[in-house]
């Protein structure tokens, strides 16, 4: 055994390259994508959509026992879609973890979705032959590349709920629930037989099981029938509200409202037949499983294929015998299952077992494991408050009444980035901004080193212009800030308290031009983006794409709570990631944003990717001539290179 028993990661990050109308039907010809493998190295490949072996192959998929041959085809697409890229260094890695006798864990992610209709488990490897996921201790798993909102609470160990269909007999609930039960009383898990057992299944009585916050629930097991529905889309059979009413058969977009208040979520163990199924061809792509976890379960299991009856025992006894006697891991349960179904059972359940779940998450990968506890006041990390000026100084900061979770027993200390001095006066002159911009960029800035800092939680505000909030947030890329707003009514940076009350949803309008090559994107969040002042300093002849994301009624001070800010940036990030999927064209993005300093820090740091086209951010100026007068490219002022315009 290796001295290191640590996890050899690989991933593989896909965007699609190809103009695509319909970037959510199934291709019925080939699509280039770019791909960014483990160290960040990109390749470009074409996948053949449309070939009819291919095609042939995956609709053999579907059969309760396919063809060993289908496999054997389908791992060949696979791996000749990948060669000649820098897959080849990712499978040298994977074939060394395995000699080694390291876990391995493969995770894929696309924006382009019917790369998830693949069955990446049989891609095949060099030299071996071998599929990947015949390696021991090999966890595959999917992952959406956007994230949901982050929970403001850790999620807690609560029950395990087993559901299945009254009405249909022939599922296999008593082999299932005894061996969760089993499992249970063996490892000391609570587990009642009249409580944590949901038969009859409806819409309305799952809803209420999952939104139970005195008993909350960390595991949904779900037994039931599946398959495709007359649209071509595939589902999930419970039973029907009314009584004495066959069952309903309900797609992703059926279920998806059922589970919006499932918080207690970690696990959702789908038994039924094809609930990874992405669909046929004349369908919208995309699996129950695929929209549980996009919606924020932590992780969800299901079957891409037809589950058989013993397989689908075998894999709950193992899965969780691991979880809760176990390594309590669910990268080894799952993979432990797998192994187990390739040596125990005939059935090919082993190819059609998948797993999305994020990397690193551990409310995802340890279940049934209590969140860590907060640390203790003493041990806790300092708080850095990074104050942010140009256009006005702020003259109040966020305190304990602001938010006490956050500064209750902790060491404060201050960042200041001042640009009043060169910029407060609004004289805008090329050489004065880039000096700025490059202070802000700089590797040794104030920002950029507190930034770097481990162990800190760090607050952002301030009144910095646009841009450059945006690129604070730009270099901030993934790491936690909390952002805090000016209330204008208080005359201090703070937040509401968080409610149930829905905040105003943006409206986005879309036009497409036959000519340009850029994207216009005005966000109409604190005032009206007026297209005739962007046509000043982006004229139409430019632009292929115009994007126009507003609230129904723009105001200053519309943004009250900390999750309306997040959610509108991460709204705006899934809608570019889907408008830019379907118009490959687009070599630039152009963003004329009248919002708050906390919608632009978040954006700047949904705009960080690898895919993302160059990004403008300009800057507004009401006597200003034109009116947007000056803009900044993100990518350019991150790498200390010149990205100031001047009109």
């Amino acid at each position: 055994m290796s001295g290191d028993a640590s996890p050899r990661k690989i991933s593989l990050s896909f965007s699609l390259l190809t103009p695509v109308q319909d970037p959510h039907a199934i291709p019925t010809g080939p699509r280039e994508y770019r791909i960014e493998h483990t160290d960040r190295d990109e390749s470009k490949a074409t996948f053949p959509w449309g070939e009819p072996e291919l095609m042939q192959a995956l609709a053999d998929m579907e059969k309760p026992n396919p063809d060993s041959q289908v496999f054997a085809r389908l791992g060949k697409y696979l791996q000749d879609f990948l060669r000649g890229t820098r897959w080849v260094k990712d499978e040298e890695r994977i074939n060394q973890a395995s000699k080694a006798k390291r876990p391995i864990h493969v995770t894929i992610r696309s924006n382009a979705p019917e790369l998830y209709y693949l069955p990446w488990e049989l891609l095949k490897l060099e030299p071996s032959g071998s599929f990947l996921v015949e390696l021991p201790n090999c966890c595959i798993r999917y992952e959406w590349p956007q994230r949901p909102p982050e929970d403001e609470l850790p999620r807690p160990v609560g029950r395990i709920l087993v559901a299945f269909p009254a009405t249909d007999g022939e599922l296999p609930f008593e082999g299932q629930l005894k061996a969760i039960a089993a499992t249970c009383r063996k490892e000391g898990f609570e587990f009642d037989l009249d409580r944590d057992v949901l038969s009859p299944v409806t819409r309305t009585s799952l809803a209420n099981a999952l939104s139970d916050n005195v008993k909350p629930v960390t595991a949904l097991h779900l037994l039931c029938h599946g398959g495709v529905k007359p649209s071509g889309a595939y589902g999930l059979r419970l039973d029907s509200v009314e009584k004495d009413r066959p069952p309903e058969h309900l797609d992703s977009e059926d279920l998806r409202p059922l589970f919006a208040d499932a918080r207690s979520l970690r696990l959702v163990t789908l038994c039924a037949c094809q609930s990874g199924d992405a669909g046929r061809p004349g369908a919208l792509v995309g699996s129950v499983a695929q929209m549980l976890n996009r919606l924020g379960v932590p992780a969800v299991i299901s079957s891409r294929m037809p589950l058989s009856v013993p397989g689908s025992i075998l894999m709950t006894e193992t899965l969780y015998a691991e979880l809760l006697g176990g390594s309590k891991d669910l990268s080894k349960a799952f993979s432990l299952s797998r192994q187990r179904l390739i040596r125990e059972h005939r059935r090919k359940d082993w190819a059609s077992l998948q797993l999305y779940a994020r990397e690193d998450d551990s409310a995802a990968l340890r279940p049934f494991v209590p969140p860590p506890a907060p640390p203790h006041p003493e041990a806790r990390g300092e708080l850095v408050l990074i104050r942010h000026e140009a256009y006005s100084r702020a003259e109040t900061a966020p305190g304990p009444a602001d938010a006490p979770e956050l500064f209750q027993n902790r060491r404060i200390r201050e960042v200041s980035i001042d640009h009043t001095r060169a910029l407060e006066s609004r004289e805008w002159s090329k050489e004065k901004l880039e000096a700025e911009v490059r202070q802000l960029a700089s590797p040794r800035s104030k920002l950029r080193r507190a930034l770097a800092e481990r162990g800190s939680e760090l607050i952002y505000y301030g009144f910095p212009f646009i841009p450059l909030a945006t690129l604070a947030g730009y270099l901030a890329k993934t790491r936690p800030v909390h952002v805090f707003e000016h209330d204008r009514d208080k005359k201090r940076f703070t937040w509401e308290a968080e409610s149930s009350a829905p905040f105003p949803p943006l409206i986005i309008e879309s036009q497409l031009h036959e000519s340009g090559a850029a994207a216009r994107l005005r966000l109409s969040i604190s005032a009206p983006v007026q297209l005739e002042d962007c046509r000043e300093v982006l004229e139409d002849e430019e632009v292929r794409l115009d994007l126009h994301c507003r609230l129904e009624s723009p105001a200053r001070g519309v943004i009250r709570r900390k999750s309306q800010a997040q959610s509108y940036a991460q709204q705006l990030r899934q809608m570019l990631d889907s408008q830019l999927t379907s118009n490959p064209s687009i070599q630039s993005v152009h963003i004329f944003a009248a919002v708050p300093v906390s919608i632009a820090f978040h954006l700047g740091q949904e705009l960080n990717t690898t895919w993302m086209r160059p990004c403008y951010v300009y800057n507004f100026g009401l006597q200003e001539k034109p009116r947007y007068k000056w803009r900044m490219c993100l990518s350019e002022a991150a790498e200390g290179r010149p990205s100031v315009d001047i009109f």
